[in-house]
């Protein structure tokens, strides 16, 4: 084989292998959706939560806005609450495929009822842990994640947390 070949075969494995993207920033958006456990008003709320998610990706770090709904039963009580977040990440150690990362963010919890009471305005704080699995060749990224949210003071008598274990799937373009 000769050297140019060689040289070819080489830089387009590298390229397959590292899943290089061609900017530096990459914009990106996405669903998540999660089980878990909410605890409010001394009780535990099994249930889930969805939302969306817009995003800038850097090599090692990444920056979000997310919406959730979270809904949880226990009984016949109940928690519908509406979060908005400004999350941040850092990757720790990246491969080509497999990036674990730990984050945090802050927002509000800013609808909903617990129980039957309104929820007010809170500021609510969230850390999550997780990994982000990429796939060659395709602009398609998804990460397995838990989070705890919390925010206090949601309702008079209440402080709200949140558990989830979460899956997210994003498309970068």
């Amino acid at each position: 084989m000769n050297k140019p070949k060689t040289t070819l075969y080489s830089l387009i494995f590298a390229l397959c292998v590292s899943g290089a993207h061609a900017d530096l920033f990459d914009f990106y958006t996405g669903v998540t959706g999660g089980i878990g456990h909410a605890f409010a008003n001394d009780f535990s709320h099994k249930g889930y939560s969805f939302g969306t998610v817009f995003g800038i990706d850097i090599p090692i770090f990444r920056t979000e806005i997310e919406y959730n709904y979270i809904h949880g039963e226990r009984g016949a009580s109940t928690i519908n609450a509406h979060a908005g977040m400004m999350n941040g990440y850092i990757k720790l150690s990246p491969t080509p495929i497999i990036k674990p990362y730990i984050g945090g963010g802050v927002g509000s919890i800013f609808a909903g009822s617990i129980a039957k009471e309104n929820i007010n305005a809170s500021i609510a704080y969230q850390a999550m842990i997780g990994v982000q699995l990429d796939f060659p060749f395709l602009p398609i990224f998804t990460d397995i994640e838990t989070r705890v949210l919390f925010a206090e003071n949601v309702t008079p008598d209440s402080n709200f947390t949140r558990w989830d274990a979460r899956l997210k799937l994003r498309y970068q373009f």
